[in-house]
């Protein structure tokens, strides 16, 4: 059996996978992230990486392959995190230091990527984006994230820092994002956005003497949902203003790559046919590519298949 490894670096939790020819994982543990120091992160990818071939009996030398999907700003082609906000890493070549770990003397034999992108190729080839050749990952979670596989490849940029598609503007002037900048999508469109109109919603309710089940202590963008399935205006009206922002953000995307498929993924999308219908009704029927055209010719929004074994299975097959 030729088995490939693949990592998915998160600021909490590392997971890591082996995974077959066929992108099945067949054996996968997860460790908490180090944030002592840069050093500490590779030394615990490696422990991991030892510990699955141990239990399958394989040297790090006989693997087909192995991959990191690192958060932040990655340089693909020489293995180094250049920058990642939340772990003590700054132009620090973690490829290079898990392959001397794994006593690998090439420092290629370990691949990086930054984490959507990773993501996405995953969901290209085992899940939502399987036979397509033109396909989009878009994650709502803590933050947007996102990946593009453009004619069967992730799509490159010359400074290695492209696919960001979370801090493109959608309302300028507008709420501030972690990044620095105003009116990001990530700021409008994840799951955290979600939660703090919600938030901000019940607030409003609760000063005017309106009925809410919504507090200004929501415990996530779940409630907002289940509140508006349970008929309460307060949550409709933040979810409707929600999917205006989200499909802004989606049609921008369609127009600029015209994939075949852009799969939703992150916690958000967990709603189903509750987010995805209202957000095709906003996007499709103004867009201009969309008119005379046969709808198959349309981009097709979906929910994404393999939720977070997507960054471990692209991992493992990263080139």
């Amino acid at each position: 059996m030729k088995i490939r490894i693949g990592v998915d670096l998160g600021g909490t939790n590392i997971a890591v996978g082996a995974v077959d020819e066929d992108c099945r994982i067949i054996d996968k543990i997860s460790v908490p992230t180090p944030v002592a120091s840069s050093d500490a992160v590779a030394d615990a990818i490696s422990v991991a990486v030892l510990t699955l071939c141990v239990r399958l009996v394989v040297s790090a030398k006989e693997l087909y392959g192995i991959g990191i999907g690192a958060p932040g700003i990655v340089d693909a082609e020489r293995g180094v995190i250049d920058y990642v906000c939340n772990l003590p890493m700054r132009y620090y070549p973690l490829a290079r230091e898990v392959a001397a770990r794994l006593g690998l003397a090439d420092a290629r034999s370990v691949r990086l990527e930054n984490d959507a992108s990773a993501a996405a190729l995953g969901e290209a080839l085992s899940g939502a984006g399987v036979g397509m050749k033109n396909f989009m990952l878009i994650t709502l979670g803590t933050g947007v994230g996102g990946g593009v596989i453009t004619d069967g490849r992730l799509l490159p940029s010359f400074n290695h820092a492209g696919g960001e598609l979370g801090h493109t503007v959608i309302k300028v002037g507008g709420h501030p994002c972690a990044c620095g900048r105003k009116g990001c999508a990530e700021a409008y469109c994840s799951a955290s956005a979600l939660r703090r109109m919600g938030a901000e919603a019940a607030e409003k309710a609760l000063e005017a003497g309106e009925k809410t089940v919504l507090t200004p202590l929501l415990s996530g963008a779940k409630d907002v949902f289940d509140a508006a399935a349970e008929g309460d205006l307060t949550a409709a009206r933040v979810l409707d203003e929600y999917f205006d922002y989200v499909a802004v953000m989606l049609a921008n995307f369609i127009n600029i790559f015209q994939p075949e498929a852009i799969a939703l993924g992150g916690g958000v999308s967990g709603a189903g046919d509750a987010l995805l219908l209202p957000l095709k009704k906003r996007i499709f029927p103004d867009m201009i590519y969309n008119r005379d055209q046969p709808e198959e010719l349309y981009t097709r929004l979906v929910t994404a298949k393999l939720g977070g074994d997507a960054g471990i299975i692209g991992a493992a097959f990263l080139e």
